[in-house]
């Protein structure tokens, strides 16, 4: 079965370049009204600094060696 993404890309190579305008502009619309996204300042982070046991950062570590910076192209 197709993700909601794919049957809105296949649906959307078949509309003209006018109909996609009008499909940004509403995309945009749905993207404001999404609530922002706050980051923590770092000098808060400050008091968590040291409090990670290095068996449990060296296991992290390895994870994102593993893991992250392989692409997968049949993801999307």
């Amino acid at each position: 079965m197709q993700s909601t993404r794919d049957r809105i890309l296949e649906r959307l190579d078949r509309l003209p370049e006018t109909m996609l305008n009008e499909i940004l502009q509403f995309i945009d619309s749905l993207v404001n009204r999404l609530p922002a996204v706050k980051g923590i300042p770092g000098k808060l982070l400050l008091d968590l600094a040291g409090s990670l046991p290095s068996e449990d950062a060296s296991e992290m570590r390895q994870a994102i060696e593993n893991d992250c910076g392989q692409v997968d192209f049949d993801e999307w």
